[in-house]
C-alpha cells in the first residue's frame, strides 16, 4: 500500500469513527412485516433474506449496531416519516418520500421487476403497451410503487389489496383479471409452495424500480447514511457480495 493510500485509509477510518460516535447506539431499521422472499422473510422465526444479510454485513463493516423491527408496511412508513425510526428497508423513491428520506444511490438494495400475472386460461394479450389492458381489473398492493408509466396510466382500472397473497387468491378465483407482481417472490427456493401454479406471467415486465435503504431526515441521519453508503459501495465490489447473490438465487441486483 502506498503512503498516500495509507493516509487516505487512516483519514477515512477517523471520519467513520467520528460519525459513529456522533450517532452512538443502535440504528433502528423498520420494514414491512410481509414475506418477501428471497429479499426479506422469516424462516424458523428468524428474519433473513438478501436485503437483511446485506444490511447486516455492511453494518458490521461500518461498525454500526442495528436492530430490525417489522410492522405492517403503512405503519413502518409512517414511523419512519415522523422520525420514530432511523432507516427503512425496501423503499421505493418518489417526490413525496424524498421530503423525509435521504436516498443515496449506493444504498440501493435491489431492483424489483414487476410483471402482469394472469390465469393460465386468460386471453389477455400484452406486449408492453399498457393500453392493451384497458377494460381489465388489475390488482395492486396498497402502498407499493410500480413506476411512473403505470402510475400515470390513469385509464387503467386497479383494485388495491393489502397483501400479495390476497391478490394471488383473487386472480385464481377469477375476481381479478390480472395482478401486478414480482414473479421472483412467487416462485423461488424459499417459498413452500409454487404460487405461480395455475398462473402465467405476461412479458415484458415493467421497468425495474430501485429499492433503497432509506435514512431519516427527521432524525438527521444523512451523515450515517453516507457512511453506510460508502461501506455498501465497497462491499458490492467483493466476492462475498457475489456469493450472497448466489445464495439467494439472484444473478444481480
Amino acid at each position: 500500500m502506498s503512503r498516500i493510500a495509507l493516509i487516505q485509509l487512516v483519514v477515512f477510518c477517523i471520519w467513520s469513527a467520528a460519525i459513529y460516535s456522533a450517532h452512538s447506539g443502535e440504528l433502528l431499521i423498520v420494514r414491512g412485516d410481509g414475506q418477501y422472499a428471497p429479499y426479506e422473510f422469516t424462516q424458523n422465526d428468524e428474519l433473513v433474506g438478501f436485503h437483511i444479510d446485506l444490511i447486516q454485513k455492511v453494518a458490521e463493516q461500518a461498525n454500526i449496531e442495528i436492530t430490525f423491527k417489522s410492522y405492517p408496511w403503512k405503519r413502518s412508513l409512517h414511523m419512519f416519516k415522523i422520525g420514530e425510526a432511523d432507516a427503512i428497508t425496501y423503499l421505493g423513491k418518489n417526490p413525496e418520500r424524498e421530503e423525509f428520506t435521504y436516498y443515496l444511490e449506493d444504498n440501493i438494495l435491489s431492483y424489483v421487476h414487476n410483471s402482469f400475472v394472469v390465469p393460465k386460461y386468460s386471453k389477455i394479450k400484452y406486449e408492453g403497451n399498457l393500453e392493451n389492458l384497458i377494460g381489465y381489473e388489475i390488482g395492486v398492493v396498497r402502498g407499493f410503487m410500480y413506476g411512473d408509466a403505470f402510475a400515470n396510466a390513469d385509464y387503467l382500472t386497479t383494485h388495491e389489496v393489502n397483501r400479495r397473497e390476497h391478490m394471488v387468491a383473487m386472480i385464481n378465483r377469477g375476481r381479478l383479471d390480472a395482478g401486478l407482481l414480482n414473479p421472483l417472490k412467487l416462485r423461488n427456493k424459499f417459498t413452500e409452495t409454487d404460487q405461480l401454479e395455475g398462473l402465467k406471467v405476461l412479458e415484458p415486465p415493467l421497468r425495474g424500480i430501485a429499492n433503497y435503504l432509506g435514512f431519516s431526515k427527521s432524525r438527521k441521519r444523512e451523515e450515517i447514511g453516507t457512511l453506510f453508503s460508502k461501506h455498501m459501495a465497497e462491499f458490492k465490489k467483493t466476492s462475498e457480495f457475489k456469493t450472497l447473490l448466489k445464495e439467494y438465487g439472484l444473478e444481480q441486483l
